[in-house]
């Protein structure tokens, strides 16, 4: 897709001749569909390399975690006893 196609068009929108603006517009179109999946391709690529790799890679990092019990304790109810 290039800037002198979408000129084109704008020009082609201004002359007001249907037939001018809709090849424009369809040649306009195909540039963005190859540019579409070209870019859902390198995406899917992208996902199937990271696929091998560990999805909780930074879990194993957070092994110093404690669990630990609790109780929820209300001043107001203590210094109202």
């Amino acid at each position: 897709m290039t800037n002198g196609q979408i000129d084109e068009l704008k020009k082609a929108i201004e002359s007001n001749v249907t037939e001018d603006i809709k090849a424009k517009l369809d040649s306009l179109t195909e540039e963005f569909n190859k540019l579409a999946q070209k870019i859902y391709q390198e995406t899917a690529q992208e996902q199937a390399a990271q696929e091998g790799q560990p999805q909780d890679a930074g879990a194993e990092e957070a092994e110093d975690v404690v669990d630990a019990e609790y109780e929820v304790v209300d001043d107001d109810e203590e210094s109202q006893s």
